[in-house]
């Protein structure tokens, strides 16, 4: 994971390579460093190959937490989008 921050913009977290569970403590930090600066947090997933379930809904939720993907290869896009829709808000 790379943290890419301007002052003048987004504070973005690229990830790469296989995403599950075991990274989201890290990815939760981050943005919450983030939003306590009172910065627009973007998850670039452009790099991403895999992800697991756990992942996916988490990625979900941050998404109806108004949090941006960009960069989310097609297939990736279209699983968090399924998650948003059927997993209710907790």
């Amino acid at each position: 994971m790379t943290v890419l921050s301007n002052p003048a913009g987004p504070l973005t977290l690229a990830l790469e390579g296989n995403v599950s569970e075991d990274a989201l403590p890290e990815i939760v930090r981050l943005i919450q460093d983030g939003e306590q600066s009172r910065r627009r947090v973007v998850l670039d997933l452009g790099d991403v190959t895999l992800m697991d379930r756990v992942a996916v809904r988490f990625f979900a939720s941050q998404l109806r937490r108004g949090i941006e993907l960009t960069n989310c290869p097609s297939y990736l896009k279209h699983w968090i989008s399924r998650e948003t829709i059927h997993e209710p808000e907790k």
